[in-house]
């Protein structure tokens, strides 16, 4: 559990071997990743994210509804590297929304990391989400630039900030404004800096807390 997290009794989840669970309750949703742990390594990963739109007076039995035990085991995983040639890398998830207040909304977030490393051994860091979701008829993605101050070998330095610049890229339009919940929290950021913690969970796999929009998940590497 993120040590931003509200409180948490874990002794009431059902919880199973070979998983390794991170969860995060923020003011009004709730985090939660899985990960299928083989040999000491994540292997398949799910990320959910729920809105928290009425009082949850039992957030333990909410998160019970969404755990899975169907992970499966991926018996050719991608070999991870230090990283490219050039020192870059590139972190990569997918995300489900849902709420518990509309059983019928729901959203899916691809997000996206590329760390390109400067010659004064800091990255530039082009991070770029994909959205799709209820009251939207199409995608959109959001980009933002941001230099970066980060240890690759530990992913310990943490914070990211300096936001540049950002850009919203739409593909389709709004269908249904009162069903939105997704765009008005990813672009309705009035703060100066966008801070973005990575802690390391393996080789290729960490778990990302973005203090913009109060949520965790698991991100792999890749080429």
């Amino acid at each position: 559990m993120l040590s931003t997290s509200k409180p948490i009794d874990i002794t009431k989840l059902n919880i199973q071997p070979n998983y390794l669970y991170f969860l995060h309750l923020g003011e009004d949703n709730l985090s939660l990743s899985q990960c299928l742990f083989i040999e000491h390594k994540c292997n398949d990963v799910t990320n959910k994210i729920i809105f928290l739109e009425t009082n949850e007076d039992n957030v333990e039995t909410l998160i019970n509804q969404n755990l899975t035990s169907d992970l499966e085991q991926d018996n050719n995983p991608i070999i991870q590297k230090d990283s490219d040639q050039d020192g870059n890398f590139n972190l990569h998830t997918n995300v489900q929304f849902t709420s518990n207040d509309d059983k019928d909304y729901i959203a899916f977030a691809t997000y996206n990391f590329y760390f390109n490393l400067q010659e004064d051994k800091s990255y530039d860091l082009d991070m770029s989400i994909n959205i799709s979701e209820s009251g939207y008829n199409g995608k959109y993605t959001y980009f933002s630039d941001f230099k970066a101050q980060f240890d690759k070998d530990t992913l310990i330095s943490n914070v990211i900030n300096e936001d540049e610049q950002s850009s919203l890229i739409q593909h389709g339009h709004i269908e249904d404004q009162t069903k939105l919940k997704m765009f008005p929290k990813t672009f309705k950021n009035d703060n100066k800096y966008n801070y973005l913690h990575f802690y390391i969970i393996d080789k290729g796999f960490s778990l990302t807390y973005s203090e913009q929009q109060d949520i965790s998940f698991i991100v792999k590497e890749f080429y």
